[in-house]
């Protein structure tokens, strides 16, 4: 276990996801909090990364988290073609599949990234289209994969596990599900103060159903990622090769023979 955790690989991809983000949301919490930008009860994950300083933080820190995201649904888009490579039977449908929750995955990194950049303050539309395509994306690669896992539960995944991705992918579609229609009913409430809410205010209880149930989505996304941990360690990725091809002759010369150079690039 100890050899495990230590062992250098892929599989950290998936945790520092996993840990990363919501760290992310936990730091720009208590610093829009202390600010006093928000209030403590039950805040967008948004606005808690609106105003400056935390928004800094917070723009900072989704970029990286959405590049790896975008790495993890790389790699695991690339382990399944690699399975099903080995197998006599290939399921064609399994293999669409995939390739699909590859650019689906890829939206959902890139939806990270734009709620990152376009404040809600700032650029409203944008912003809100980010955090639709992140987390409408994601809810739709936790139904994919948990799908591809039943398939590949006899060789690859075990049984409980492609239970809990199933169980995961419900979780994060339901809350998803609340998420936008108490969002859509707070939003003709919104106070003058902004991002603060207070119990007093038209439609509190809409918008604290809301945003607490974005929060239990995000971690049940992340959670989801934790669950291929086991998957990527049993996966090596060899160093990405360039070949330097240098002319023994005068560069003009298209006949002249050439030496090749070799060197790993990571």
């Amino acid at each position: 276990m100890v050899y495990w955790c230590c062992r250098p690989g892929p599989h950290w991809l998936p945790f520092l996801v996993a840990v990363g983000t919501p760290l992310t949301f936990v730091i720009t919490y208590v610093i829009s909090v202390l600010n006093g930008h928000v209030e403590a009860g039950f805040p967008y994950i948004s606005d808690t990364g609106t105003n400056s300083p935390e928004s800094c933080i917070f723009g900072q820190l989704l970029n990286i988290n959405a590049v790896l995201v975008g790495i993890v649904v790389y790699i695991r888009y690339k382990q399944i073609i690699a399975y099903y490579r080995n197998e006599a039977i290939v399921q064609l449908y399994i293999l669409k599949l995939n390739k699909a929750s590859l650019i689906i995955g890829i939206l959902a990194g890139l939806g990270l990234s734009v709620v990152a950049n376009f404040q809600e303050t700032n650029v409203l539309a944008v912003h809100l289209i980010g955090a639709f395509t992140g987390f409408a994306c994601g809810c739709i690669y936790a139904w994919i994969h948990a799908v591809i896992s039943y398939k590949m539960q006899a060789f690859v995944t075990h049984r409980a596990v492609c239970h809990l991705r199933l169980f995961l992918a419900i979780v994060v579609t339901l809350f998803f599900v609340l998420t936008s229609i108490f969002g859509m009913l707070s939003i003709r409430f919104k106070p003058k103060t902004g991002t603060k809410w207070f119990p007093d205010n038209a439609g509190f209880k809409y918008h604290v159903i809301s945003t607490s149930s974005e929060w239990v989505m995000s971690i049940g996304m992340m959670a989801y990622f934790l669950t291929f941990i086991r998957e990527f360690h049993r996966t090596n990725i060899t160093p990405i090769q360039l070949s330097i091809y240098v002319p023994r002759g005068p560069i003009r010369d298209s006949r002249a023979s050439a030496d090749t150079y070799v060197a790993n690039v990571m």
